[in-house]
């Protein structure tokens, strides 16, 4: 589990100091992977040749904020990439790690991506405000 310190901003651009917890519950690697997200959404598509897919349950909670008055705004597209050990970065799938959340607020979900066969590989959660993470998918 890592503690990020974060932002939220209201309608007008304002910043609201804000802290979340991100944690790996779970990472599926290979072909269980490819079979999950078949179950998801019947039109992904299979990893291309030399890469697999990658699905990683993931939780975040909005553990305090400066405001309650304005959401929290997390990305499954913008704020995570996945990064193999030969520095390649894939674009990820549906499932859709997207949530607004308030102050005390609680999402599970997964993020997915695409990794090199068998290399080791990381998600990276970049806050867009200075504050970059890396999880080891093993």
């Amino acid at each position: 589990m890592a503690a990020i310190e974060t932002v939220t901003y209201d309608d007008s651009s304002n910043e609201y100091k804000t802290k979340i917890e991100l944690s790996v519950e779970e990472v599926i690697r290979g072909q269980d992977a490819q079979v999950k997200l078949k179950e998801m959404n019947e039109f992904n598509e299979d990893a291309p040749e030399g890469y697999e897919w990658v699905l990683v349950k993931s939780k975040v909670i909005v553990a305090d904020s400066e405001t309650e008055d304005h959401p929290f705004t997390i990305d499954g597209i913008m704020n995570f990439k996945f990064v193999s050990e030969s520095g390649d970065t894939v674009a990820t799938a549906e499932p859709d790690f997207s949530f607004e959340m308030y102050k005390g607020n609680e999402k599970e979900g997964y993020i997915a991506g695409l990794v090199k066969t068998g290399e080791d590989a990381k998600m990276e959660y970049d806050s867009w405000v200075g504050n970059t993470v890396f999880f080891d998918l093993k």
